[in-house]
This record gives C-alpha cells, structure tokens and sequence, in this order.
C-alpha cells in the first residue's frame, strides 16, 4: 500500500488517517485462505497445472488473478466494473468481457450476470417508484441499452 503524507504547515498536526487496502492487496494478502485456492497450491507443487501458475507470490489462472470466495470482494470487483466512469453501466456480457480480462473464480460469469440483472431490476424498481409516480407512465421509451430494463414495463 502506497501511502504519502505531506505537510506544509510547520506545525501542522495528524488527527487521523485511514487507509484501505487495493482490491489487488487484498486480493493477495487473502488468497491462499480459501480452501479451493489453497488446494490448487499445494497441487502445483507435486502435479503442475499448465493453466495455474503463481506470480509475484500471487495465484493466477491464465494471467489473470484468482479470486477467493469472499462474496464482499466479488461485489466490490463487480461494483468496480459495473460503476466505473468510463464502462456506462455495461450489461452482464460487456461486464464479464472486462473482468475476465484480469481476475477469474469459479462461477464468475454466472454470479456477473446475476449481479447485472439485480441491477436492472433496482433500476426497473427505482424508476417505477419515482419517474412514474412523479410524472406518469410515458408514453414511448429511447434506450439504446440492453431490453432488460423495459421488459419490466410489459
């Protein structure tokens, strides 16, 4: 974890400072406590596994890091992929695409859609309970998303 503190007051004081670490250090710190992981581990050293390979005191699975079955850390990597300023709130195959890029656990691209439809059905949700309360039910809809969304309308 990187953490630079600079002060430019001579008598400046510290009051408190928190830090968290990256999804990434995390990810490495937690690794080998996941039982399925660390049973891959302690294979590679007697059976090697082509597809399996440890980097940098990390577990990777084509080049790509293994994630343990923490659900809050799967939610923050999908959170991450999902809400990101430059994704535009992607549907569950874009989402998978991404993510797939850098990490892998078993049942990621189904535990992605799930995570991408829960989404559209909050948003479903919210804008029947707000827009349509508010201003009525329109009376076309524009979306150049995915038809999940106004499914929820029929």
């Amino acid at each position: 974890m990187n953490v630079e503190i600079v002060l430019h007051e001579p008598d400046a004081t510290i009051v408190a400072i928190a830090t968290q670490p990256t999804i990434m250090e995390e990810i490495k710190q937690r690794q080998l406590e996941d039982e399925f992981l660390q049973k891959i581990c302690d294979e590679l050293e007697t059976k090697p596994k082509p597809e399996f390979k440890v980097e940098n005191s990390v577990l990777k699975f084509p080049g790509r890091w293994c994630v343990f079955n923490v659900p809050e850390i799967k939610k923050r990597i999908m959170e991450g992929a999902h809400s990101s300023k430059f994704t535009m709130h992607p549907g569950n195959t874009k989402m998978y695409h991404n993510l797939k890029q850098n990490f892998w656990w078993p049942g990621m691209k189904r535990e992605t859609a799930e995570y991408a439809q829960y989404n559209a059905d909050k948003l479903a949700t919210i804008y029947v309970d707000e827009i349509v309360r508010l201003h009525g039910i329109p009376i076309s809809i524009v979306s150049d998303r995915d038809p999940k969304f106004v499914s929820r309308f029929g």
